[in-house]
């Protein structure tokens, strides 16, 4: 079994043969090192990823109920939403608050 072998003058790292199968290269160090020193410096466009409010909301909702502080480190931070969801939530805000019995 080849294991993948670092060739220090591209600063590429070559495909590894398993079991006579080829995979596919693996990226470029450099490329790797730039991308993350700009994402360091804040000059690359953040990650993002997608998730559904029916996943997202609950596990919130109870980061928040239980004071998890890393949540605070996300206080800041934006979401995207449905232009439609934006206008119904600004409309429930503007609702008073009741108690559930």
């Amino acid at each position: 079994m080849d294991a993948p072998r670092l060739n220090l003058f591209s600063q590429n790292i070559e495909p590894a043969q398993h079991d006579g199968v080829r995979r596919e290269s693996v990226q470029p160090i450099a490329e790797r090192r730039e991308r993350e020193l700009d994402r360091i410096a804040g000059l690359s466009k953040p990650k993002t990823m997608k998730i559904p409010l029916k996943v997202m909301v609950p596990l919130l909702m109870r980061a928040a109920k239980h004071n998890h502080t890393w949540l605070e480190d996300f206080a800041d931070d934006t979401a995207e939403i449905d232009a439609d969801l934006h206008q119904l939530l600004m409309a429930f805000q503007d609702l008073p608050h009741t108690r559930a019995a």
